[in-house]
C-alpha cells in the first residue's frame, strides 16, 4: 500500500488491516484526487494479492470512506 501511495505523490504514514478491511493514514498532495488515489490502491493491491499470494477470489468492496485529519 505504501508503494502505491508514494507513486501517487503521497506519503503513507500508517497502514494496517484485518480480514475484511484496511485503514490507511496517508498524506496526499492537494492536486491528487482521493478517488483516483483509492482506485490506484485497490487496483494495484488486488492484482498483487492474486498474483503473489494466489488469492484468486480477492476483491475490494465497492465503496470507501475518506477522512481528513489535522495535528490538533
Amino acid at each position: 500500500v505504501g508503494d502505491v501511495v508514494e507513486k501517487q505523490g503521497g506519503e503513507c504514514l500508517a497502514a494496517n488491516g484485518v480480514a475484511d478491511h484496511v485503514h490507511i493514514l496517508a498524506r496526499l498532495p492537494p492536486t491528487r484526487c482521493l478517488a483516483d488515489a483509492v482506485r490506484a490502491i485497490k487496483a494495484t493491491t488486488s492484482g498483487r494479492a492474486r498474483r503473489r499470494h494466489g488469492l484468486v477470489h480477492f476483491a475490494w468492496q465497492e465503496g470507501y470512506a475518506g477522512f481528513t485529519v489535522s495535528r490538533s
